[in-house]
């Protein structure tokens, strides 16, 4: 994968991405040929609540499962 710094990878792909939307590793960007943090990947954008969400609806279909297989 191809190693950018944040400004070189928005800079190239029109993005206004900010270092809290991203995961950044010192690496050499090849835009720049610089050593600097450069994109590694992009965070979770679900947040707090939206993780939370995410368990609580995950736990919500094992119990629906359970149900079922007590049911049957």
């Amino acid at each position: 994968m191809a190693e950018f710094c944040l400004k070189c990878f928005n800079k190239l792909n029109d993005t206004h991405y900010q270092e809290k939307d991203v995961v950044l590793e010192d690496d050499l960007c090849e835009g720049c040929a610089e050593i600097k943090p450069c994109l590694v990947t992009f965070k979770s954008r679900l947040g707090k609540q939206g993780k939370g969400l995410a368990l609580f609806l995950f736990l919500a279909a094992g119990i629906v499962v359970a149900i079922k297989v007590l049911c049957h």
